[in-house]
């Protein structure tokens, strides 16, 4: 019990005491702990204390030679207890002895009989890339990455963790490497099948626009047809997570064509990726439809003002009849993020605003008057004097939360 209790505290004293002590007593103690002592639990607490003194002792290569035999030990305990403690000491080692000490152990901990030490594992995996760098990283894990996560029988919270570390690190790897002819068609089958259970799902579909913006455009282009498309139908079977994250991805895709030399609006027009897109303002959960309204400035950014006039407001304008009230308060939203995007439109803008103000349920008014004030310094440089009179109107509405944002509105004009 008291071994126990100085095993959990030989970090926090190494940390306070002064050189000559750690080397004198703290760091000798350490080693006969975690290599002799007859208890396991003493053993795996001492272990835990390995990252904190290779933070504060100048010689890090002695902790390395305390805890390297230990990813070899029988006991699945101690691998998982030294495992735990891998990015933080990676950290304390620096770049070089990370890579030549510690990136030789990770292949085995991959394929550890355990399934707790390579779930472990995976979970530092990120701290280990961000510390040697995405090319010794990509040497070092990938391909067992890889492996993990197409494996079918394999623990889905390690395929969930193993997912995530290759999302992460995907697209600091570089456009060549992605797009490769080995590495391509396996982000599609991570991110394409309908059939991923949900933890692997949520690591996956948040990193997508990350990984369009690192591909070349052939790889865009490809990507876009057989797996964009496919995410946003909802027939595919995917979760509505997949068309949020379409959705969000789509205006990254068209910047990446655009600097390519192809144009977006073209390649969009004829694969129908415009359409897919446009019915998500329709869709029936909330944070798709916002997700869709968003990234109308950038399609805007990207496409210009002829894009806009041409595709968005019509479709937006329409969505403004539909009998959801829910879908009209999205298209408000989808009209505020234009009218943020610049002054090029206001004058249409203010007219799809007027529309809003004099809808018949409250909450869309509220969606109009909110919308307004976030925008208002890129409308008013235009002829505002029907929206003003409007909103001076609603100063009596007879809602009570109309009428605050009617009087906050007024203030501005």
């Amino acid at each position: 019990m008291v071994r126990r209790a100085v095993a959990k505290q030989l970090g926090a004293v190494c940390s306070v005491v002064e050189a000559q002590e750690q080397r004198a007593k703290v760091v000798p103690l350490y080693k006969e702990m975690v290599m002799n002592d007859q208890n396991e639990t003493v053993r795996l607490l001492a272990l835990e204390q390995s990252p904190i003194i290779a933070a504060n002792i100048k010689d890090v290569s002695f902790v390395l030679d305390v805890v390297k035999p230990q990813f070899q030990e029988l006991s699945w305990r101690i691998r998982n207890s030294v495992t735990k403690g891998l990015g933080e000491l990676a950290k304390a080692c620096g770049s070089d002895l990370s890579v030549s000490q510690l990136g030789p152990l990770l292949p085995p901990l991959l394929v550890d009989p355990e399934a707790e030490v390579r779930l472990t594992v995976c979970n530092q995996l990120v701290d280990f890339c961000n510390v040697v760098g995405a090319k010794q990283f990509r040497d070092i894990c990938m391909p067992q990455l890889m492996a993990i996560a197409e494996q079918q029988d394999e623990d889905p919270r390690i395929k969930a963790s193993a997912a995530n570390v290759i999302m992460f690190a995907g697209p600091k790897l570089g456009k060549e490497y992605l797009s490769s002819d080995s590495v391509m068609p396996f982000v599609k089958r991570l991110v394409n099948d309908p059939g991923n259970s949900m933890e692997v799902t949520t690591k996956v579909l948040p990193h997508i626009d990350e990984l369009i913006g690192n591909l070349n455009v052939e790889s865009v282009q490809t990507f876009c047809k057989d797996v964009l498309m496919k995410m946003l139908d909802a027939n595919e079977g995917f979760d509505w997570r997949a068309r949020a994250a379409a959705a969000k991805a789509l205006p990254i895709a068209a910047k990446e064509l655009q600097k390519g030399g192809v144009s977006p609006d073209t390649f969009f027009e004829k694969n129908k990726l415009f359409d897919a897109f446009l019915e998500l303002l329709n869709d029936r959960v909330s944070d798709v439809r916002e997700t869709c309204a968003n990234s109308f400035s950038v399609f805007h950014d990207v496409l210009g003002v002829e894009w806009t006039t041409r595709i968005a407001l019509p479709c937006i304008t329409d969505n403004l009849k539909n009998m959801s009230y829910l879908r009209r308060i999205s298209s408000m939203k989808a009209i505020t993020c234009l009218a943020k995007a610049g002054p090029d439109l206001s004058s249409s803008i203010l007219k799809l605003f007027q529309i809003g103000l004099k809808d018949k349920v409250p909450n869309v008014r509220i969606a109009a008057l909110v919308g307004m004030m976030e925008c208002w310094k890129n409308l008013n440089q235009t002829d505002t004097e029907e929206i003003a009179t409007t909103v001076k109107g609603m100063v009596d509405d007879e809602d009570d939360e109309v009428r605050m944002f009617a009087l906050q509105m007024s203030t501005m004009l």
